[in-house]
């Protein structure tokens, strides 16, 4: 451009120096002028240039600062969406914090009720075992009392048959002596029945112990059927038996004792010796009772005639050897006391898995939130707590 310009000057120039040198002068002023405008003009645009390039590296860092804004708001709203993610699991957290400690606490209330429950049964089972025991000691002692009892009453016997001068053999005493024996037996004053009562205080103690074991027995099927529920079909059957007997053999005693007294009395020198000898042989009937059936009891009742003495005297010393059901009652209370025994230490056993399986539990919900980082607050509290 410069360049057509200095053509087109030097091309004014020479039409000038043609016309002539006034116009020359008037052309060279112009020139110089336009010169001048032209530098200006350049340095103008030297400085619209930089200011061009100033506007474009304004207009870059204005769209680098608004990218880097974009980026930056982008960044706010993950950190926003962050913050509300952790703030739900937060708060998802403590609900399942919350939901496990009531549910340990429930746990740790239902294992105290347990526990306790237990702990009832288990005070209640000693003491019913200890009455039982207690039972048995006095079973053992009535029992000795009538070993005791059959003894003496042997004795009496022999110094019976020993004292009177001739007795009857084989049904062969005359009607007469049996009448004389009748009448005077039932002449006899009511003051030597109870001199004869009050002769031997221990039979009728030992009597009485007898007439109270179906009392207890009852006490006794009574605490079974409460303790052992599982164990009723078996031994209810067999305490029940056991109850009928001893009833039966506290009841027959006095009927035999009666029927001996209107049938047959001895002489009212052995008042005594005989009351006592009754007595004894009504509480060793009592053991064989059970072993006979009702008709041979009807005919013990008429074996007290003049022509079977002998044989209901052969037959009463028959049945001083203790029978098979006593033993048998023995037996099933020792075995009713060792069953006992081992069912309270195997529940003994039960509560001590049932602990450790709630050690195990508790281990592994500690471990859990553990392996989280987060520490439970009943962890905190149960550390403090004496342990159950």
């Amino acid at each position: 451009m410069l360049r057509a310009k200095d053509q087109v000057i030097r091309s004014l120039e020479d039409c000038l120096s043609a016309q002539g040198l006034a116009g020359v002068e008037n052309l060279r002023g112009d020139l110089e002028k336009s010169a001048v405008q032209l530098q200006c003009s350049r340095a103008c645009e030297a400085h619209l240039k930089a200011e061009l390039k100033r506007t474009r590296e304004r207009l870059e860092a204005v769209s680098r600062g608004r990218a880097d804004r974009s980026e930056t708001e982008q960044e706010v709203a993950s950190l926003k969406a962050q913050a509300d993610s952790s703030g739900a699991e937060m708060k998802k957290l403590r609900e399942e914090l919350e939901l496990a400690r009531q549910t340990h606490a429930a746990e740790v209330e239902g294992m105290r009720a347990e526990v306790a429950k237990m702990t009832g049964e288990l005070h209640q089972r000693d003491l019913r075992i200890a009455t039982l025991s207690g039972e048995r000691a006095e079973l053992r002692m009535t029992w000795t009392q009538l070993e005791t009892l059959q003894k003496e009453n042997q004795h009496l016997r022999d110094l019976l048959q020993r004292r009177q001068p001739s007795s009857p053999k084989r049904g062969e005493a005359p009607a007469a002596s049996l009448g004389e024996k009748r009448t005077a037996s039932r002449g006899r004053p009511a003051e030597e029945a109870g001199q004869s009562e009050h002769s031997d205080p221990q039979h009728h103690a030992s009597e009485q112990t007898c007439l109270a074991a179906p009392g207890r027995l009852q006490i006794d099927t009574q605490a079974v059927r409460a303790e052992a529920p599982e164990c009723t079909t078996h031994r209810e059957g067999e305490i029940q038996r056991l109850f009928k007997e001893l009833h039966a053999l506290s009841m027959s005693p006095r009927e035999q004792h009666c029927s001996q007294d209107q049938d047959y009395r001895p002489p009212a020198s052995s008042s005594s010796s005989s009351s006592s000898s009754s007595t004894s042989a009504g509480l060793t009937r009592r053991i064989s009772i059970p072993s006979s059936s009702p008709g041979e009891f009807v005919e013990d009742k008429q074996s007290t005639s003049p022509g079977n003495c002998l044989s209901s005297t052969s037959r009463e010393r028959r049945t001083l050897s203790p029978t098979s059901e006593e033993l048998s009652s023995h037996s099933t209370l020792s075995h009713f006391l060792e069953e006992e025994s081992s069912r309270s230490k195997e529940l003994l056993q039960r509560l001590d898995a049932h602990f450790l399986e709630m050690r195990e539990i508790n281990h592994r919900t500690v471990s859990k939130y553990v392996d989280r980082g987060v520490r439970p607050e009943w962890e905190q509290t149960s550390s403090e707590r004496t342990p159950v």
